[in-house]
């Protein structure tokens, strides 16, 4: 179910939010690094919208988790800045369902919110349901 909720977003993202745009939408870029005992070792965040300045990296669950903000910003967002330097990560977690009594506060007010990624917090939280 979740993958289906994540392949929903990514249609949304690149028929309806970003179709006039020229940037690139990656949907599981995989990203090749050697761990601290130097293995070799893959990743890949849901999706990776190329915007120029900015990257926006994003994580789709069908529920709000918590654990997903330590992931886009202790795990992918590093990934990121080495593969990508000189360009601005910002982490997104996508979710359909919002767990009672979670903060609020990093919450956007909508999907067009990303389209505009400099007003963006380094690490925000998107509330999107499919129609």
């Amino acid at each position: 179910m979740g993958i289906n909720y994540e392949k929903k977003f990514g249609d949304y993202l690149t028929q309806i939010l970003f179709k006039s745009y020229t940037h690139s939408i990656s949907h599981n870029p995989w990203f090749e690094f050697k761990d601290t005992s130097k293995k070799i070792q893959y990743a890949a965040p849901d999706f990776l919208i190329d915007l120029g300045e900015f990257i926006l990296i994003l994580e789709t669950k069908l529920t709000h988790r918590e654990k997903a903000e330590s992931k886009l910003l202790n795990f992918y967002r590093p990934l990121v800045e080495a593969t990508m330097p000189g360009r601005k990560p910002k982490c997104v977690q996508v979710f359909k369902n919002f767990q009672r009594g979670q903060d609020t506060a990093l919450l956007l007010d909508g999907p067009m919110r990303l389209t505009n990624p400099e007003n963006l917090a380094d690490y925000c939280l998107l509330n999107w349901r499919p129609l």
